[in-house]
């Protein structure tokens, strides 16, 4: 009925003229009467008002009190993928703003629904991810009586988001989802809390509200020009210079810029874990195999879209030479000087800055030979570790992974979770593109990738999502298969399956109370559970039997997993958990 709605006087006219003409004057009575007590309801001017801003699908799970609001997506055209969890959807959200710059939607009913999806808000914070978390809550008429599901979510929502709002009229709307868009995407960008209580997601209004134009990311401020002299004079200065690239370059899209950089100065650059594939993991200038030598020894870091965090070891030593010289650039302030004092901060946006650094260096190149032989040296002993526990005997991280890795197109999207799984396949498998390796990211969190998967082939059909997990993450959102199969994804998860978080075991003890913390039932086939939620799943024990079941897994369609049962005590490097800066967990 809403196609009518337009109180235009003309188009009255016009319908009584004829109507009248037809000798329809009773049927023209009941479609007047539908006119004139036709009213706008809250569910149709959320659909439209996040129409209005280029939303195309929505992550959730449908329930009270937005039952209407999922169907009225449906109806008026914005997909619903629902999943099996809102932790899930919520990540899902949080992946789609990363890939597109633009928040991804997640819904999600009132109390545990919300609570369930703060796991996504906080991932999506941490890693600076836009995304709009809109959720269902109790009715304000209500509130302070024990209502179902009371519970403050607008101030708890708070802690995790860059802005929190309940909604407490209609004609708010438009106005809350536009400047949603415009916080969730400035600056440095983040997620944002909708809370819409169900008195007014029941609420109408008699005249249709204006809807607020697309809001298109704007451009961060330029590098100064004085900061960029003096991190140029640095960078020509040193004798042992790095350049670590982070995500936050891929999310800026100033991958052009950065590989023009790289290429043109010759300068050895060492890639985050989600900053792979910002320049292709083959490049001769890449020092990820010599990444302890690099970090201990380098005098001056150039860091692009990367804080100083845990991955990072907070550039201190003994990880960072105690005299080390950093030049930060960060479209967030706040980074910069973060646990180490910046000999150079810029706050700029990244796609700016690097360009306003390849002019100012010219044709300057970087000609030590001292520093290249020091690194590559440590590449060659760090390579040739790696290539023995790949010829091992046993059935190991680096054979599978190695073998696997023979099966991936250059072109796919990567996700790779999972403790040893993760941390292993850094130095196993390459990336070659920017956007397309995703992991537990800066908040380390277990259970995003196939959600991730979820998200990453919703927006880009076209192409070959290929996940590597542990057993362990995989059980995070295992039942998230059956989202996919539902919607007749197509991607390809492979389980690096050890019985056991970190550290697995053969077998389970007769007594269930000796198990330990770490175990996983060695007995369970993920391979079937696939299957039973309508996917296609394969079992590898060994070398051979996994470069067979890779060849038909990749040759099909669908939901595929390949559950890779590798020896639980073979291929352990000393130092699993290079990246942390803490002693590795003794088990």
């Amino acid at each position: 009925m809403h196609l009518f709605y337009s109180k235009n006087n003309f188009i009255y006219c016009w319908l009584v003229e004829m109507l009248v003409i037809e000798g329809q004057q009773s049927e023209f009575k009941t479609l007047l009467l539908c006119i004139l007590i036709y009213k706008m309801s809250t569910n149709l001017i959320v659909a439209k008002a996040l129409q209005s801003q280029g939303v195309k699908k929505c992550y959730g799970i449908m329930g009270f009190p937005i039952i209407e609001m999922a169907m009225t997506f449906h109806q008026e055209g914005i997909q619903w993928i629902a999943f099996r969890n809102e932790q899930g959807a919520a990540y899902a959200a949080g992946i789609e703003g990363y890939l597109t710059q633009r928040p991804g939607i997640c819904a999600t009913v009132s109390g545990p629904g919300f609570t369930n999806a703060l796991s996504g808000l906080a991932n999506a914070r941490d890693n600076s991810w836009p995304m709009i978390l809109i959720s269902g809550s109790s009715e304000v008429a209500q509130l302070g009586r024990d209502a179902f599901q009371e519970f403050d979510q607008a101030e708890a929502a708070r802690e995790f988001v860059k802005w929190s709002i309940r909604v407490t009229c209609l004609e708010m709307i438009p106005r809350v989802i536009e400047r949603a868009f415009r916080i969730s995407m400035s600056g440095r960008p983040g997620p944002v809390y909708i809370d819409l209580p169900a008195d007014i997601l029941r609420a109408t209004i008699p005249e249709e509200p204006a809807y607020l134009p697309y809001f298109n990311k704007l451009l961060g401020p330029m590098g100064n020009p004085e900061c960029i002299k003096e991190a140029i004079l640095l960078l020509k200065n040193a004798k042992n210079p790095l350049v670590i690239v982070g995500k936050g370059v891929a999310y800026a899209r100033a991958e052009t810029s950065v590989n023009e950089l790289i290429s043109n100065t010759g300068l050895p650059y060492l890639p985050t874990p989600m900053g792979k594939g910002i320049i292709p993991d083959s490049s001769e200038f890449c020092v990820s195999p010599a990444r302890s030598t690099v970090l201990g020894n380098a005098d001056i870091i150039l860091l692009l879209g990367a804080r100083l965090n845990w991955i990072l070891h907070f550039g201190l030593p003994p990880r960072f030479n105690p005299n080390v010289k950093f030049i930060q650039i960060n479209i967030d302030p706040h980074q910069l000087s973060n646990n180490v004092r910046d000999a150079v901060s810029i706050h700029a946006d990244l796609s700016l800055a690097i360009p306003q650094l390849i002019a100012g260096l010219g044709n300057w190149k970087f000609a030590s030979q001292e520093w290249w032989a020091k690194i590559n040296a440590s590449i060659k002993k760090n390579n040739q570790l790696s290539q023995d526990f790949t010829n091992a005997p046993e059935f190991n991280y680096y054979n599978s992974l190695n073998k696997v890795n023979e099966f991936i197109r250059k072109d796919a999207i990567l996700v790779i979770e999972g403790s040893n799984t993760m941390d292993i396949a850094r130095t196993v498998v390459p990336s070659y593109l920017p956007r397309a390796r995703l992991d537990a990211g800066s908040f380390g969190t277990m259970g995003v990738a196939i959600p991730a998967c979820i998200a990453a082939k919703a927006i880009n059909p076209d192409k070959e999502i290929f996940a590597i997990v542990g057993d362990s993450s995989f059980g995070f959102s295992a039942m998230e298969i059956e989202t996919a199969t539902r919607f007749k994804l197509d991607m390809l998860i492979v389980i690096i399956n050890n019985n056991g978080i970190a550290f697995g075991v053969d077998s389970l003890p007769e007594d269930p109370k000796e198990i330990r913390p770490n175990a996983l039932n060695p007995a369970t086939q993920y391979e079937k559970l696939t299957e039973a939620l309508g996917g296609i799943g394969y079992r590898a024990k060994n070398l051979k039997e996994l470069e067979e079941v890779m060849k038909k897994a990749t040759a099909t369609k669908g939901v595929r997993v390949v559950n890779v049962c590798i020896d639980p005590n073979a291929g352990k490097k000393p130092q699993q958990h290079f990246w942390l800066s803490m002693p590795d967990p003794k088990l």
